[in-house]
């Protein structure tokens, strides 16, 4: 099972790698490092289905579909899971301390720092043991992605939160590779926004008046929906629908057969861990993001990596107040005189929270475009 180590404690994270695509291209192939959101682990990306125990070697026979189209487009996945989920270090008890207290908002600052330490030390190890090319910058080739899709946006973002805090020696390992952060659908708690109160997704994973496996199923449908907003050009929360309309397209989730929802899911990170750490002090989530992505000081550190956020037309409603905000946020940052890192919105039309699932060719295509530009 491939692991990386990610601290001088014996923690580390899982992760599967497609490997140098295999193709005749003379242009360095770029790497797209993929971190999962809530629940929803690497599975996703890629399932594998045997394991060849006498020779000790995972025999991978069943891709995902996306992994096929990773040569096509001159790409290379490497998926992690996070910790708590399957194969990762469960997270400490002064992790889980850390997010205990919701008005503490130093434990939730060290915890967010010690996810900055972990990935980045993950990006230092695979560019030390796997021959991954550095970027060409002229050509706009090579190099590292990091991406974050939904929930994982809140984990990997720290890593540019918190850059300065690093050693030199890391940052200057990671420097020629990493060209772009990419928020993939990321929800509006990453911005600190509290949860609107009656029924929300979150406050159904607290109701232990049903059962674990009921919460799992609500939310599932909840997040894998195909919603029909009314506008997206208001920037009104109140014009994004709330729930899909009767009879609208099947939820992804739905349409899963239920081994590949069991072998893409775990909902106890999710009820250890996941719920803890997306609900300190509003100042620390907005504080991290400002230091990400519009700080001038902290861009100077890798200038070389861009942000993306890539949100889906058909998402759930949070995902696209999450772009919104970074367009407000970028358009005060210009009033102010602020440059930080060069930041780029754009909506994958027609697509819902799992357009790797549902599209997979479409998804590598996008986003080879999106990286390539």
């Amino acid at each position: 099972m491939p692991t990386a180590p990610i601290d001088d404690q014996g923690n580390v994270l899982f992760y599967e790698d497609t490997g140098a695509p295999q193709n005749s291209s003379n242009e360095p192939y770029t790497t797209m490092i993929i971190v999962h959101g809530t629940a929803f682990h690497s599975g996703q990306f890629l399932a594998i289905s045997s394991l060849d125990v006498d020779k000790g070697v995972q025999i991978i026979v069943v891709f995902h579909p996306i992994i096929p189209f990773a040569t096509r487009y001159n790409l290379r996945f490497i998926l992690i899971n996070r910790r708590d989920y399957p194969g990762s270090s469960p997270y400490s008890d002064e992790d889980l301390h850390n997010v205990g207290d919701t008005e503490d908002d130093k434990g939730y600052e060290a915890f967010f720092k010690a996810r900055a330490f972990e990935f980045a030390r993950f990006i230092e190890w695979i560019v030390e043991h796997e021959d991954i090319p550095k970027a060409d910058w002229n050509g706009n080739a090579g190099g590292i992605f990091l991406m974050a899709w939904s929930a994982g946006n809140g984990y990997a973002v720290s890593t540019l939160s918190y850059v300065d805090l690093l050693t030199e020696t890391t940052r200057s390992n990671i420097q020629p590779y990493l060209r772009g952060f990419i928020f993939f659908d990321a929800p509006r708690w990453i911005h600190g926004f509290p949860q609107p109160t009656g029924g929300t997704i979150d406050q159904i994973f607290r109701d232990e008046s049903i059962t674990a496996e009921q919460r799992a199923r609500i939310f599932s449908k909840w997040v894998g929906g195909f919603y029909k907003h009314p506008t997206l050009t208001s920037h009104d929360v109140a014009d994004l629908q709330k729930e899909p309309d009767p009879g609208s397209r099947r939820s992804t989730t739905e349409a899963m057969t239920s081994e590949e929802l069991e072998k893409c899911t775990d909902y106890n990170a999710v009820l250890r861990s996941e719920m803890k750490a997306r609900i300190g002090p509003m100042a620390g989530y907005v504080e991290r993001i400002r230091r990400a992505v519009f700080d001038d000081r902290l861009a100077e550190y890798w200038p070389g990596c861009r942000i993306h956020v890539i949100w889906c037309e058909n998402s759930p409603w949070p995902m696209a107040e999450t772009a919104w905000t970074f367009e407000r946020l970028k358009e005060a940052c210009v009033k102010e005189g602020t440059k930080g890192r060069r930041l780029t919105v754009e909506m994958m039309p027609a697509a819902n929270h799992f357009p790797h699932w549902e599209e997979p060719e479409k998804f590598v295509a996008f986003f080879a475009k999106a990286m390539a530009s």
